[in-house]
């Protein structure tokens, strides 16, 4: 095969094993059939997924449609229909299966075998650890693979409230996937039916967007947001009449980029077992033969840790020992011969001396205990001074600029003292022009420094972020640089030429990323500065301002003006209904 067929109407290249796709649609309107259906295609094409099942549902797979003959032949981890049994600390140990093993898999994070519901944190720190550690370790092989997240929203959420600390990981892990998974061969499936609570910035990012049937204000208002982009706003009022009147199993593909296609498509049936049927009165969902199981013994090998935690936690083989138990108790045979009493000698110790020891021990504890946190602190405060001071030297060693010494900067509880950032405006010496006998001010050096270093250009609110400069100075610098034919602008965009590239061949490069995100953490005032750090805490997700106000406790008005200054800054960003984010600029890392 070289489509993947999921409907008489439309089918998808082979690449959507490694593309993104965002799946929206309200219950029973046919989002899990066609997931169902994209992984039977897989299969059929010999290409692999993994999918994370929070519900509990997708074992059907391994089942034919009328649940009695073999469908694909997968592993199912973890569930009450597991092949093997796995835990909420295993998610890495998973991972590392799934990268290194053939097999395609469903990973059941819904319950115990022994029936006990897995908790919304224990699915959360498990998914955290998977989409890290598949995501590290797929760059090794670079196998193609198709990561099936169900219920997506509850892993990307799009607001992380305050003290959601592991949700603010789990979603940064998706997102990483999500924006970066093409580049290591791995491919996401974002399936919800709560589309309003799909973060906007990993939904975004998919090469296709499908929409089955949406009545919900908010749900639909977050599918016509991600059209919104793509299609004649014009048109929004009518697509919306057409989501909420689609039928069941029918449903809205928009891809302008991937597939340029947009329409209507009514889905194909899925070829196997339905498990997440809802079952009728008196009715069980199941499937009456074996279905398509694989030969276990590896994958029981590499699991084994897991597979004898999930043995010493079983309360059927609990209860089958006490069992056993009782029965030789009542048949008068001790379960176990008791062992003869031992002669244990005991020094005795002095009252005052025992009291002295277990001052020493608790003082020692205390010290052991407080180590880690000044070892972490300190190495924090070093990876900072080695940054500052490889961006100061950078520009020290460029031909003819003399920088002036950095003033002394201690943060307050800094375990060492912390050399600034250093930026291009705080050195007071022009640049001479390669190839010529005029020399570039230093402003207009940094500006077209930061322009070298993304040869795909950059917005103006970009180069204010990286530069410091404010707009009406910025935008002054890059008309004398285009008057010198240095730069060219379209629009909103900013790119150096070759002229203005050979200009400046020994550019050193901006800080970005880490870097860039302490400078102006350093430079900020404090107000300033506190909002920013808790928007870089998020690692970019949207903040609502009441959230803000909670955590730092600024009052609305107070806030409101920081956030005002910061975003005149470019620093952050109004994404709209309260929410805020950090400027992504303040994310990037050079190439």
């Amino acid at each position: 095969m070289t489509k993947l067929k999921i409907s008489k109407d439309l089918s998808l290249p082979l690449d959507a094993v490694t593309s993104t796709l965002v799946v929206y649609g309200g219950k029973g309107m046919g989002k899990t059939n066609l997931a169902s259906v994209l992984v039977e295609e897989f299969a059929a094409c010999g290409l692999r997924f993994a999918v994370i099942d929070p519900m509990g549902v997708w074992w059907g797979l391994r089942h034919s449609a009328d649940g009695k003959g073999a469908g694909i032949e997968l592993v199912i981890l973890g569930g009450i229909h597991g092949d093997l049994p796995i835990d909420p600390t295993s998610g890495a140990l998973v991972a590392d299966l799934v990268v290194d093993e053939d097999a395609s898999v469903i990973i059941d994070i819904s319950r115990r075998p022994d029936g006990s519901m897995w908790s919304i944190s224990e699915r959360i720190r498990f998914v955290t650890a998977f989409a890290k550690r598949v995501y590290q370790r797929q760059g090794e092989k670079r196998r193609p693979l198709n990561l099936v997240v169900d219920e997506a929203a509850r892993f990307a959420p799009q607001i992380v409230r305050q003290g959601e600390s592991e949700v603010a990981a789990c979603m940064g892990a998706i997102a990483v996937i999500v924006e970066e998974g093409r580049n290591v061969g791995i491919g996401v499936t974002l399936v919800t039916q709560r589309s309003a609570r799909l973060n906007k910035d990993v939904a975004e990012l998919a090469d296709c967007m499908i929409a089955f049937r949406i009545v919900g204000p908010n749900s639909m208002r977050a599918v016509l947001d991600w059209l919104g982009e793509h299609v004649d706003k014009g048109r929004l009022k009518e697509i919306g009449q057409q989501l909420r009147e689609l039928p069941r199993g029918s449903a809205l593909v928009v891809s302008p980029g991937w597939l340029e296609f947009e329409g209507i498509v009514p889905m194909r049936k899925r070829e196997t077992f339905d498990s997440s049927a809802t079952p009728k009165p008196g009715q069980q969902v199941r499937a009456s033969g074996p279905g398509a199981k694989p030969d276990l013994a590896k994958y029981r090998e590499r699991l084994a840790e897991v597979v004898e935690r999930a043995k010493a936690d079983d309360p059927k083989a609990l209860r089958a020992r006490i069992a056993e138990l009782e029965k030789q108790v009542a048949k008068g045979t001790p379960a176990v011969a008791p062992a003869p009493p031992k002669v244990i000698e005991k020094p005795i110790l002095d009252p005052a001396l025992v009291r002295t020891l277990k001052g020493t021990i608790d003082s020692l504890e205390r010290i052991t205990v407080s180590i880690p946190d000044q070892l972490n602190a300190v190495t924090h405060e070093l990876a900072a001074v080695k940054k500052a001071l490889h961006v100061a030297e950078a520009w020290t060693r460029q031909p003819n600029i003399r920088a002036v010494s950095p003033s002394p900067n201690v943060r307050p509880g800094s375990a060492i003292a912390r050399a600034p950032a250093q930026r291009p405006q705080n050195i007071r010496a022009n640049i001479r022009v390669a190839g010529d006998d005029c020399t570039l001010p230093v402003g207009e050096a940094a500006t077209l420094a930061a322009l070298i270093q993304y040869p795909d250009g950059l917005d103006r609110s970009q180069l204010t972020v990286l530069t410091g400069y404010k707009r009406s100075t910025r935008d002054s610098y890059i008309a004398r640089l285009r008057e010198r034919g240095f730069v060219i602008t379209s629009g909103d965009r900013v790119l150096a030429t070759a002229d203005g590239c050979a200009a400046m061949p020994d550019a050193q490069p901006l800080p970005t990323g880490h870097a860039l995100q302490d400078y102006w953490i350093q430079r900020l005032p404090s107000g300033e500065g506190t909002i920013l750090a808790k928007l870089l805490e998020v690692m970019g997700a949207n903040l609502s301002r009441d959230v803000i106000s909670e955590s730092t406790g600024f009052k609305r008005s107070t806030r409101d003006s920081y956030l005002s200054r910061l975003a005149a800054k470019q620093l952050v960003v109004d994404v709209g209904r309260g929410l805020v984010k950090a400027s992504p600029t303040l994310f990037e890392v050079a190439s």
